[in-house]
């Protein structure tokens, strides 16, 4: 678990209000699907302090830890992560993209593209240094 910050990229994306989103979105689809604390943290392999946490803003959930609660909640990493509702589409500029993981060599994953719902397709790019390796 991390601490929460209020800090800012370079690129204007206000980290706190990122966070608040990814809160209340998976509270949100959570509750929508009916679902207990309980529950959702055996189907995502999450323990219940940590959606405890998550959902109060308290803790910055990992890539893994974000895609197993997606999976359990039906929907993609980037329902979870886009703080825009407005247009389905929507273009950003390369060196906007945010890094969501950082391997400790340096390495890194950058989610491109996403869509919603239960057929949804992710689209992410991946670089890893030599030794370096992603669990989820």
């Amino acid at each position: 678990m991390t601490k929460k910050v209020n800090i800012s990229t370079a690129s204007g994306a206000n980290v706190e209000a990122v966070s608040a989103a990814v809160a209340a979105r998976i509270k949100g689809y959570r509750k929508e699907r009916k679902l207990s604390l309980d529950e959702l943290s055996r189907r995502a392999g999450v323990s219940k302090g940590m959606l405890v946490e998550i959902e109060k803003c308290a803790a910055n959930p990992s890539i893994a830890i974000l895609c197993r609660i997606s999976a359990a909640l039906g929907v993609s990493v980037a329902d979870i992560v886009d703080v825009a509702s407005a247009p389905s589409t929507r273009l950003i500029a390369d060196t906007d993209i945010p890094t969501l993981w950082t391997g400790p060599k340096g390495g890194s994953a950058r989610l491109l593209a996403g869509t919603s719902g239960p057929n949804m397709i992710e689209l992410w790019r991946w670089e890893m240094q030599p030794g370096e390796r992603f669990e989820s």
